[in-house]
């Protein structure tokens, strides 16, 4: 599934532009101060992957 995304020819990659990029990056290292653990993270040109750990305090009732 990643090299299709990642070999994707048609359709948006707006994080291809740093400006939009950066935002993206500012904005899960922003949350990383307190809404999740981050463990890695990457921003692709038409896709971003995360991998965190919620904290239990912002899980819904339902989860947690």
């Amino acid at each position: 599934m990643d090299r299709l995304l990642d070999e994707q020819r048609a359709g948006p990659a707006h994080l291809r532009m740093p400006a939009i990029a950066q935002v993206v990056a500012d904005a899960i290292r922003k949350g990383a101060a307190g809404d999740y653990l981050l463990h890695a993270w990457v921003v692709m040109p038409n896709h971003v992957h995360l991998l965190l750990t919620p904290q239990s305090m912002y899980l819904p009732s339902c989860v947690g």
